[in-house]
């Protein structure tokens, strides 16, 4: 993007847009600056409109050149889930709490251990990716005493289509999630979807999942427990409710044509 707005000042280049994926991405005082003298052929997409709100109000300058074009789902090939527990090494018949993404601070895997630990024996919990804290994560669990029934399983190379082999999907991460691509795959995949009550991952999945309170374990234990308990009928609304979104909203075509209904496009 930085090397655009420089090649901007040399070449005429009809538009400039800028895809922010994160928080804080003009937060860095230089950068702040900087956007004060863009030229008027700059533009902003944002994946989220959290992300949109907080350029807004910590840059009002940049009022009206950002606008809010989500992320994508296109569609994928799943597995089924007999194929995907036997590609993880879950056990067939062990009610599965599944989560999909790198072991790093952001994700709050550690509040979901500990919360994890307060439930009943029975359901399992598996780790889909790598990072820098598995190592910390597994130390955790084996202090926890659930060392058991936690697997680990890896980075997955297209993870996204093992996603069946989980009974419920949940979503740990806290404000610093501006968006959640997984939720997308778990709507696709109609798994019911268990998330932080975040801005970013609240602005996916709408009314399609269940919440807990941000960062708060004992909400979270409780809607783990709640989540277990759901009979098929209430499975069924969500994930009908997840697809009905998920083609409306994240969709290629529906992407596609707010993509295209930009003013400057």
């Amino acid at each position: 993007f930085f090397i655009a707005l420089l090649l901007n000042l040399k070449m005429h280049i009809p538009l400039v847009l800028g895809v922010i994926h994160e928080y804080g991405f003009l937060r860095r005082w230089g950068r702040s600056v900087l956007s004060r003298f863009w030229p008027n052929n700059v533009r902003l997409i944002a994946v989220s409109e959290p992300i949109c709100e907080e350029i807004c109000s910590g840059l009002p300058h940049l009022y009206g050149r950002v606008h809010v074009v989500p992320h994508a789902m296109d569609k994928v090939h799943l597995l089924d889930s007999i194929s995907a527990r036997k590609s993880l090494n879950i056990p067939p018949d062990s009610y599965c709490f599944g989560v999909i993404g790198r072991l790093v601070w952001k994700k709050n895997h550690e509040l979901l251990l500990r919360a994890f630990a307060e439930l009943d024996e029975g359901p399992i919990l598996a780790l889909v990716g790598d990072g820098e804290l598995k190592d910390n994560l597994k130390e955790l669990s084996l202090a926890l005493g659930i060392e058991h029934r936690v697997i680990f399983c890896g980075h997955q190379e297209n993870a996204k289509t093992l996603i069946k082999a989980f009974d419920a999907f949940v979503l740990p991460s806290g404000e610093e999630e501006a968006f959640g691509v997984v939720l997308l795959e778990a709507m696709a995949a109609s798994i019911p979807i268990l998330s932080s009550d975040a801005a970013g991952p609240k602005s996916v999945i709408g009314d399609t999942g269940m919440t807990f309170r941000c960062k708060n374990k004992d909400d979270l234990v409780l809607k783990l427990k709640l989540m277990r308990l759901l009979t098929e009928k209430e499975i069924a609304e969500f994930t009908t409710r997840g697809s009905r979104r998920l083609e409306e909203n994240f969709s290629i075509g529906a992407i596609s044509k707010k993509f295209r209904g930009l003013p400057e496009l």
